[in-house]
């Protein structure tokens, strides 16, 4: 007796459940807002929980009404509506569950012979209630007591999951934004999004060479078109420089030359013939660019100059290449360089350009650091490297962007000088800077969560995607509605997509470009469109807010603006909690053993020491903070010695 009131508990609840559902003429969801579909087809007259003859509340019957319906609608409910796989994944539990159920009951009365028609009961729900009589109740007790009981938390669990899911559908529940897979597999994660999203392929016959898809394209445009505009509003004019470089020029700087031997692809020969002179394809362009401003530059009349190229360069990287990470063609590679007539001009020029890159990564609500690379791991021919890193979801260092001082190496090397306004003659002062592919990377790593990409109106190729919720017989006034909110985004100048395909359900539109990023969604369904109004979602949170339908530009917009502030306080916020202050080598080591992100020690400035911190920790090292200025105070983490800077320690890519 006590387990078949056990068992009545889950079934009760999930027969109010139904016949809530089952008795509404339509449903609306002020959550996802699927599909307006009605539900009379499956209404029941009357309620599902009937008691017996004798007033007990009959277990059997109500199982066999709740599995039914729930079966007949939930199903039907959640196949239109879904919007994540996984919400499709609760329901169908919940269903299979409650079938079995209704399965071993109609077992069980088959048995008894206590309802020879119990199987139509299954696939009408309006049949009239079922009646068992006293003995019945008892026999059914005493027969199914086993069953109740290995089913009782099962049924109970599956009810909570369904409530859950229902209750997100009718908006009483804000859903969970997951990071899972994000941090724990995420380089499986971001694999998967790039493919998925459409953003790049990566599984091209040649190792380390991708094909940037359609979208990722847009992404990439939208990237570097922001670079485009911040370098040429600080007088910078782009250019286009050959991709060969001679075997005697790249040799010319021997510094440069010893660090980029072991990456060169060599061409030597020109169909069947070999060459004269091996050419080179361009890891960088330091030399392929000196020999021309010997030809350009004659005085100081002729500087500042400053320029810029997006190209493809080439490095054969014996490391395990990741899509984006470790390439072999870098492409969309911006690199950036200047020539000036005084160090302190060239000094001033690092400066803008670290202005310049902050401003990118901040319209990319990416974060950053900003850190001064120690002697040994700066770039080759340069004075000193300045470079912005960012921490990913695994724990790891990405280097996104770097700042070099050229100072005079590579102008005394190609003999590149200008005549001073005295008339003597002086070599030029060098500025290089550089961006690659990563930022996408490390955007998409800053805010991405398991249901896939977040990306910031600043950089989506889509900013607001209109999906439209069918209903029968208002299919044309929803789809006239849905246009004139487009054609008002665009006109405010607002990337805008109106998704009309009509063999796909609003579920999975939801899930299509929630994958990528989308920043916001709009819906417009039979009832917004008797209220006049949309329903805006905020892809980063799933936030939702109904507005007026007329004044949808002007909420997008500030939606937008919010949005991006947002975004860039909580990857800041991320980033923040993962940089760890420690005092001794031994935290050092454990904090980098298990890729707890950037850690800082204390350092007397000896590189002996700083290669030991390497050697011990198994990590590299950045080098000192740019970004900030605080003192060091303490002493050498390594050697015990009064400590003079701060270093940055961390597992890189």
């Amino acid at each position: 007796m006590l387990f078949g009131i056990a068992f009545d508990l889950p079934i009760l609840h999930a027969s109010r459940l139904a016949t809530r559902f089952a008795t509404e003429p339509r449903v609306t969801s002020t959550r996802t807002r699927a599909l307006d579909i009605p539900l009379a087809k499956f209404a029941i007259a009357q309620p599902i929980v009937t008691p017996n003859a004798t007033g007990h509340p009959n277990t059997i019957d109500n199982g066999i009404r709740a599995s039914a319906t729930l079966t007949c609608t939930i199903r039907k409910l959640m196949l239109a509506r879904t919007r994540t796989p996984a919400a499709y994944k609760a329901a169908n539990t919940a269903v299979s569950a409650k079938s079995l159920v209704c399965s071993f009951t109609f077992f069980h009365l088959s048995r008894r012979g206590l309802y020879h028609e119990a199987e139509r009961v299954e696939m009408s729900p309006t049949h009239p209630p079922l009646m068992l009589s006293e003995s019945g109740y008892w026999l059914k007790t005493f027969c199914g007591c086993l069953l109740e009981f290995s089913f009782l938390q099962h049924s109970y669990t599956v009810m909570k999951q369904l409530d859950r899911a229902i209750n997100l559908e009718r908006g009483s529940t804000m859903p969970t934004i997951k990071r899972e897979q994000w941090s724990r597999h995420f380089g499986k994660w971001f694999r998967r999004i790039l493919i998925e999203a459409g953003i790049m392929d990566y599984r091209y016959p040649v190792k380390g060479m991708a094909v940037w898809l359609p979208y990722g394209f847009k992404i990439r445009r939208n990237m570097l078109q922001t670079l485009r505009s911040l370098l040429d509003a600080t007088g910078h004019n782009e250019m286009l420089f050959p991709l060969l470089i001679p075997e005697a020029s790249l040799a010319k700087e021997s510094e440069h030359m010893k660090n980029f031997e072991g990456q060169v692809f060599w061409i030597t020969k020109g169909g069947l013939t070999d060459l004269d002179v091996k050419l080179a394809l361009r890891p960088t362009s330091e030399t392929v660019i000196a020999p021309m401003l010997k030809l350009w530059i004659r005085s100081h009349a002729d500087l500042p100059l400053k320029m810029y190229q997006i190209v493809n360069v080439f490095r054969y990287e014996t490391k395990a290449t990741r899509p984006l990470i470790r390439m072999r063609e870098v492409d969309n590679f911006k690199e950036a360089h200047t020539v000036h007539a005084t160090e302190a001009e060239a000094d001033a020029q690092i400066k803008e350009a670290i202005e310049i890159y902050k401003k990118f990564f901040d319209t990319a609500a990416a974060p950053y650091k900003m850190t001064k690379r120690p002697v040994w791991d700066k770039f080759a021919g340069a004075e000193y490297s300045i470079a912005f890193d960012q921490i990913l979801p695994d724990g790891r260092v990405l280097q996104s962007g770097t700042v070099h001082k050229l100072g005079q190496k590579f102008s005394k090397a190609f003999s590149v000088t200008y005549e001073t306004e005295k008339g003597d003659r002086e070599y030029v002062w060098q500025t290089c800077y550089g961006i690659s592919g990563r930022p996408i990377v490390g955007m998409l790593a800053a805010h991405g969560d398991d249901n896939g990409a977040v990306l910031p109106p600043t950089m989506a190729p889509t900013q607001v995607v209109i999906i439209p919720i069918p209903f029968k017989g208002m299919e044309k006034e929803i789809d006239e509605a849905c246009q004139a909110v487009a054609d008002s985004l665009r006109k405010a100048d607002i990337r805008t997509e109106f998704d009309r395909r009509e063999n796909v359900t609003p579920g999975a539109k939801y899930y299509y470009w929630e994958l990528r990023g989308v920043p916001l969604r709009v819906e417009i369904g039979p009832r917004d469109l008797k209220q006049g109004q949309v329903m805006i979602v905020r892809r980063d949170t799933m936030e939702k807010q109904a507005c007026k339908m007329d004044d949808t530009p002007k909420v997008v917009k500030e939606t937008i603006k919010t949005m991006m502030e947002n975004m860039k306080q909580k990857a800041w916020q991320w980033m923040n909690e993962h940089v760890h202050r420690v005092g001794s080598l031994d935290e050092a080591k454990r904090l980098t053993k298990h890729k707890a992100g950037i850690v800082e020690v204390l350092w007397c400035g000896n590189a002996e020491c700083g290669h030991k911190l390497e050697a011990e920790t198994e990590a590299s090292v950045l080098g000192t903070p740019e970004d900030s200025e605080e003192k060091a105070k303490g002493k050498c983490v390594v050697c015990g010695k009064n400590a003079e800077d701060i270093l940055r320690l961390a597992i890189a890519y």
